[in-house]
């Protein structure tokens, strides 16, 4: 009911403000952090891998630096390469596992945007953080993975971005058994989890408006 409804708005907004104050385990500092990574960036690190037609990041160059500051080498990594995530080894930023069954919603560890809620959360198949809807399906970005544009059509995947800082979450599959019939196969290190009692309940039309299989 519409009590539910502002009690999930609440915890969304309380995930954002936790996030948003929460300081790095960095000695350095998040400026300093920033400058760091910007110079990592510069010496070339690996750079997300962008089909050219997709958006801009929403993020300004500060903030995005600042989000990538707090991210541990492994997590950028990630982020930016899409490097595997082992079965049953993930963990979100603030120490989850991949399997977490708390009530919550999971939020962007480089923006803070809300993205998905424990609601859609799987447990049971894959060895990663999976979902079948995000919170809003405007905070994810959907496209043919680039990587994979040499493979045969039928083996090309669907890579999912984080759309505010259009960096890698990862990968979204057509499933029957789910409510949207697509499961997001997330890497955890990419993740915060902010427990609430009152997590968004799921909705499948976020997730069809995003890829159609």
């Amino acid at each position: 009911g519409a009590g539910r409804r502002s009690a999930s708005l609440s915890l969304v907004a309380a995930a954002v403000a936790v996030a948003g104050s929460a300081s790095p385990s960095s000695p350095l500092g998040v400026a300093a952090r920033a400058e760091e990574t910007k110079y990592l960036f510069a010496e070339g690190i690996p750079k997300p891998f962008i089909d050219v037609e997709a958006p801009n990041r929403t993020m300004s160059e500060e903030e995005f630096y600042i989000g990538m500051a707090k991210l541990s080498p492994l997590a950028r990594n990630q982020a930016m390469s899409a490097v595997n995530e082992r079965p049953g080894m993930g963990r979100t930023t603030n120490g989850y596992k991949w399997d977490n069954n708390a009530p919550g919603v999971y939020i962007s560890a480089i923006s803070n945007a809300p993205l998905f809620s424990s609601a859609t959360k799987l447990v049971e198949g894959v060895q990663a953080a999976t979902f079948w809807a995000p919170v809003d399906a405007s905070r994810v970005y959907e496209h043919k993975n680039p990587r994979d544009r040499m493979k045969p059509e039928e083996e090309q995947r669907i890579e999912v971005l984080e759309r505010a800082s259009m960096t890698h979450l990862g990968y979204v599959y057509a499933d029957s058994k789910v409510p949207s019939g697509k499961i997001y196969v997330l890497k955890s290190v990419l993740l915060k989890f902010v427990p609430g009692d009152t997590p968004p309940s799921g909705d499948p039309a976020e997730a069809t408006k995003g890829w159609k299989f």
